[in-house]
């Protein structure tokens, strides 16, 4: 019998997924940017861990990728949906 090993919960994805579904608009730019900080801090720790071979931890690096992407797009479309509203 073969024993799952779980990764170990990271901070980042909390704090990305807490900014996913942020609706106070007075509180999303703060959550977009602990989220920004807590993925990129991960992102140089796996560099410093495996800095030989990119491909080692593949698939948190591709969702840190992802995060910080779509942390963006949420974070311009905020903006633009401020100046439309003022």
């Amino acid at each position: 019998m073969s024993t799952v090993v779980f990764p170990a919960p990271q901070p980042w994805r909390e704090l990305y997924i807490a900014a996913l579904f942020e609706d106070d608009r007075e509180q999303l730019a703060g959550r977009i940017s602990q989220a920004r900080s807590a993925a990129i801090k991960r992102s140089r720790e796996l560099f410093q861990q495996h800095p030989q071979d990119p491909m080692e931890c593949y698939e948190e690096r591709s969702a840190l990728n992802n995060a910080l992407r779509f942390l963006d797009l949420i974070e311009a479309t905020s903006r633009k949906n401020a100046r439309t509203a003022a």
